[in-house]
This record gives structure tokens, sequence and C-alpha cells, in this order.
């Protein structure tokens, strides 16, 4: 998966035409048979990925059900490992455009990457984003797909944990750089919810926002109960507000970006200003 060269630039350009050609092909399907165009404006916005610069590293994780790919942003190169993952959920989407404004941040502060790498995974279910449903195009829900110990199979869990192409390429990015904490954005609980030994980062990172800590529990599958419970890595799910939707992206980095930058930085605080 570490693979070094010019590979990440023919990744990088493979990804970008293939989203541009998926997305402007669904947009145009749907506008002809007379339907509302904002909400997939909303997405072909969101889908863009983040620009890169020879600091930043992109690898492909993994391929959708549909054949899209599942792309992962690397910063820096430290011992501090940080994973940051949005959409998991394909109709939860505001944490994509926040995650893009994250990697821009981090691309014009280097400083914030000493002894640190952060991963990023801006688009977790690129089809359920193009489709606008929670699940993947199986109809699986990939946050009840993991080997947790709660696991249960059935019609929307899968019949067998990483059933999923989705689930797999996160599973594989956890096993591969064992990351120091996670961070997965949702929708629409307006809270900030934590699995394993991480109660005092949820806390650090609410004292950034204006969420507060409420602790949901494990869910069965979820990527929660695998990696905070089965394999104590400390994972915190961020439950941005219903309202969080009628937000541009300017609006949701202003508002919820210092929140992210927390959990890169935990222990120490995050910048004051972020524009």
């Amino acid at each position: 998966m570490k693979v070094k060269g010019n590979i990440y630039e023919i990744y990088g350009k493979i990804q970008r035409v293939y989203l541009q050609y998926a997305v402007g092909l669904v947009f145009g399907s749907l506008c002809c048979l007379g339907c509302h165009s904002s909400s997939l404006k909303q997405v072909e916005y969101d889908s863009k990925p983040t620009p890169l610069n020879n600091m930043v590293k992109e690898v492909v994780l993994g391929i959708s059900v549909q054949g899209r790919p599942i792309t992962c942003n690397i910063f820096g190169n430290g011992d501090d490992v940080v994973l940051i993952i949005a959409s998991i959920h394909g109709n939860e989407t505001r944490g994509t455009p926040i995650i893009r404004h994250l990697g821009l941040y981090l691309e014009n502060n280097p400083e914030l990457l000493n002894n640190r790498q952060v991963l990023l995974i801006p688009m977790a279910n690129p089809d359920g984003m193009i489709l606008g449903t929670r699940y993947n195009a199986n109809g699986i829900d990939l946050n009840r797909n993991f080997p947790a110990a709660n696991f249960s199979r059935g019609r929307r869990h899968g019949e067998f944990t990483l059933s999923e192409p989705e689930s797999r390429a996160i599973y594989k990015t956890i096993q591969t750089y064992n990351p120091s904490r996670i961070v997965s954005i949702h929708q629409p609980k307006n809270c900030i919810d934590y699995d394993g030994p991480s109660q005092v980062l949820a806390k650090f990172m609410a004292d950034c926002c204006n969420l507060y800590v409420r602790r949901i529990g494990g869910q069965s599958g979820s990527l929660g109960s695998y990696a905070g419970i089965s394999i104590n890595i400390p994972i915190i799910t961020v439950e941005l507000p219903k309202s969080a939707s009628q937000l541009n992206s300017e609006d949701l980095w202003h508002k919820y970006g210092r929140m992210l930058l927390a959990a890169i930085t935990y222990p120490k605080p995050p910048p004051e200003n972020i524009k």
C-alpha cells in the first residue's frame, strides 16, 4: 500500500477524471428526468479531491462496489498517526467538505505535521454519496460491517464481517497504519460520541466547537465498536447537526475545523485562528 514514486500522480489523475465523469453522468441523467438539481450540485462540489502538492501523498485504498476509487490523502510521516474519515454513510456528507478544507490547512501549516502523520479519507462511501443513500451500492450499512465482537449478520449488516470492499479498505488502512486515534464524521445527532479510551479526547474536541459530549454506545459491527472496543484505539464519532446540511463548505470549516484540528494536535491545543 505504501508504494512510492509517480504512481500517486497516476492514481490522482485517474481519480479526478473518473469522479468528474461519474458525477457529471449522474447529474446529467437526473436533470433529464426533471429532478431538483441543488442536492446534486452539493455532491458534485463536495466530491472534488483535495489539491495535492509534493508534501501530500494520495493513495487508492480500494474500489467501491460500482468501481469508484476510495482514496486517502496522507500528510506527514511521524509516529503519531491520526485517521479522519467522512461520509461512511452516503447521506451524511457534510464531513467531506470539512476534510477538504482540513487538507488545505495542513498543506499551508506544515508545522502541525512535526512527528505526525494525518490520514484523510474524504469519501468512504462514494457510491452511497452519488446514490444519496446511507448504504453502499449493495444496500449494506458499512458502519455495521466491521469485525467487532458485537457484529450481527443481517440484510443491512452483511452476511459476514468485511463483506464490502469499502469496509475492507478502511479495515486495511487501520491494520497498515495503526492510528493513534480515529475520527469519523456523521450526522445528524448533534454531539460528540466516543468508544474505547477516548473520553478525554472527546471533551478536548467538544471544547473547540458547539457540540457536546454524549455517549451513545457501541452499535453492532460499527467502526466505533471495532476500533474502540475490540482493538482499543481511541475513536471519536462526530455527529454534526441536521442543520449542517444548510451550511456551505466555508461556514462548515469555520464552525468545526478547529474541532478536527484538536484531534490532530491533541493533547496540545489547536491553533486559535484557522482562516
